[in-house]
């Protein structure tokens, strides 16, 4: 399995993570999304 790191800024409160996890999550060949604040 490959992992890759985004680092995403701008990024402050919980609705942020909502918003990239969801984002990323239906993606193909995406099995998990981990979110550090």
């Amino acid at each position: 399995m490959k992992t890759i790191d985004l680092q995403v800024e701008g990024m402050s409160c919980g609705s942020c993570v909502k918003h990239v996890t969801h984002a990323l999550q239906p993606l193909p060949g995406v099995s998990g999304v981990e979110v550090d604040l």
